[in-house]
């Protein structure tokens, strides 16, 4: 949030300052720092806040330090922010906020790992589609094979390959075109499962 006032060593003499500093929330937020009581400022124009999740979330966190149900609506439509009140403002699972969450593959990956703490369905179409996050959501959530996100991750080189060696502990079929595809993983999957691989024209890679 960049503060045009903050250059200037009497911002209250420049045009528009009274207009920002009390009616537009991100430029408010920035000024209500650059005096002494910050955070009476900040509590002042709490009205404010509860239009940005981002400010929303800032003051819950950092100013009053609690829950902060006028922030929430605004809060729970950004997966960003309804995931960072969820784990460092409430500290546990936050229903307002999922739906959005849900919808952000990264986000639901860390929702499922850090809040839900198990498997969660809601965001699993979500992250079902990230070749990275599948794997991760197999690895350290299911802890098992995820054939829902397996379509994703054997397009991946790097994911089909720590997919065969954490989750299947052995060869993957599925993954072996795309880990073909790639010297580096190629001669790690050879390495470790002692077989060959080729190339789409059939040609043997070299081990």
């Amino acid at each position: 949030m960049l503060n045009p006032y903050q250059f200037h060593s009497q911002p209250q003499q420049l045009t528009g300052y009274a207009d920002a500093s009390t009616k537009i929330p991100s430029v408010a937020w920035e000024m209500a720092d650059l005096g002494p009581e910050t955070n009476a400022k900040k509590r002042e124009l709490e009205h404010l806040w509860a239009k940005e999740p981002e400010l929303a979330f800032l003051y819950s966190r950092d100013v009053i330090k609690k829950p902060w149900p006028p922030g929430e609506a605004a809060i729970a439509g950004n997966a960003t922010f309804a995931f960072r009140y969820s784990r460092y403002v409430m500290g546990k699972p936050w229903p307002p906020g999922e739906a959005v969450i849900a919808g952000d593959a990264y986000y639901a990956f860390y929702y499922a790992r850090d809040i839900i703490k198990k498997r969660w369905p809601p965001g699993e179409a979500a992250i079902a589609e990230d070749p990275e996050l599948a794997f991760r959501y197999a690895r350290y959530v299911i802890k098992k094979p995820w054939p829902p996100g397996e379509a994703a991750i054997a397009g991946s080189a790097k994911d089909a390959y720590n997919y065969a060696l954490y989750i299947i502990k052995g060869p993957w079929p599925p993954g072996e075109a795309a880990i073909a595809s790639d010297a580096y993983f190629a001669k790690l999957y050879q390495k470790r499962f002692k077989i060959k691989l080729r190339t789409k024209s059939g040609q043997d890679i070299n081990q």
